[in-house]
């Protein structure tokens, strides 16, 4: 009886496993040479003419149009909104950081740039005395005008000129149809409560008796606090032939406001000169009234928001080609840049008192 080997027949020449690998590789390496072959023929055939060009089969699409249209599908979806999630969360933590922090930075250094500047124009007496230049135009708004040092509660600032809100950015603001500090009439000065600085947050504090100092381009002028009122309370009447001062604020929570503070002092030293007043009330613009925001940043707020939905497009899609790591490494301080600058165009529209 023959053994199982014996039985077994014999593999044709090629059939056994290094045969077939060689033969693989053999045939691999054919291929190969042949395409190149080819690619190095069709190299120098040159453009073919158009007319041999045959444009690729048009497909039509039956469906109705609602079926062909693209869909997002459910993951897709659900990208789009953890991206737009994120981008919104780092929004309001830039609009936090800018109010909380960088305001008050910016504040700081604006204060000891306007003090400079002052500090110049009183040394050269060319500081302002009136409502126009030496030139006899109006003071441009955010030019220094004053300092106000009221010892109780910790003020000491520079006063622009203006209260819009981007002027009280920098500091206090003196209402622009008022007479200057120490001068005949009554001085109104805008001040934030709690933004860019807070410096009237306790102007509510102070109490009939406390002395409030202005420096102005005409010399050092003390004031008496009379009263402190809100909104509601009866308006005192105020003798023109005298000098008085009006510090307005906002009063309330910190962002949410729910009064007007004003406090009302009467001069005790000796008045200064007061030229003509070439500004009136009709004059000012509904920017320069307490509690309101300038509407002129809306333009630049919408190029931001547009600016805004680019950058969320971009991010999901680096989010889906580039990789998680490599994004986050650059949405986070693009997107927080971003919400810094869209944070200055929203404080600009908030009311100029806060």
């Amino acid at each position: 009886m023959q053994s199982p080997a014996a039985r077994r027949p014999r593999r044709a020449y090629g059939t056994r496993w290094h045969d077939r690998i060689t033969d693989r590789i053999r045939r691999r390496f054919v291929s190969a040479k042949v395409a190149t072959e080819v690619n190095r023929r069709n190299r120098y055939r040159g453009p073919q003419a158009v007319e041999t060009l045959a444009p690729p089969p048009l497909i039509e699409d039956h469906r109705p149009t609602s079926q062909a249209m693209p869909r997002v599908d459910a993951r897709t979806g659900m990208s789009l909104g953890g991206v737009a999630l994120m981008t919104g969360s780092l929004m309001v933590v830039a609009f936090l950081m800018h109010i909380i922090f960088l305001s008050q930075v910016y504040y700081i250094k604006q204060q000891q740039v306007l003090f400079d500047d002052f500090r110049y124009a009183l040394a050269n007496a060319t500081a302002p005395v009136g409502q126009v230049t030496q030139e006899d135009a109006l003071v441009p708004q955010g030019t220094p005008v004053a300092i106000v040092k009221i010892d109780k509660i910790g003020v000491n600032a520079v006063v622009v000129e203006g209260t819009s809100s981007s002027a009280t950015l920098s500091g206090p603001g003196h209402r622009r149809d008022t007479s200057l500090p120490g001068q005949l009439g009554t001085s109104v000065i805008y001040g934030r409560q709690f933004t860019y600085g807070g410096t009237f947050t306790d102007l509510g504090k102070l109490a009939k008796g406390d002395k409030i100092v202005a420096t102005t381009g005409q010399g050092e002028h003390t004031y008496v606090v009379d009263d402190i009122r809100y909104t509601g309370d009866p308006i005192p009447v105020t003798d023109d032939t005298k000098g008085h001062l009006t510090l307005v604020s906002a009063a309330g929570l910190a962002l949410f406001p729910s009064s007007v503070v004003r406090v009302d002092a009467h001069l005790t030293s000796t008045p200064a000169d007061t030229p003509a007043q070439m500004f009136t009330v009709e004059s000012l613009s509904q920017s320069e009234l307490p509690m309101y925001g300038d509407s002129g940043a809306w333009a630049l707020l919408a190029l931001e928001i547009v600016f805004l939905g680019v950058i969320m497009v971009l991010l999901w899609l680096s989010f889906r080609f580039w990789g998680n790591l490599q994004t986050w490494i650059v949405a986070v301080p693009l997107t927080l840049v971003l919400g810094i600058a869209t944070s200055i165009q929203v404080t600009l529209l908030l009311p100029n008192l806060i």
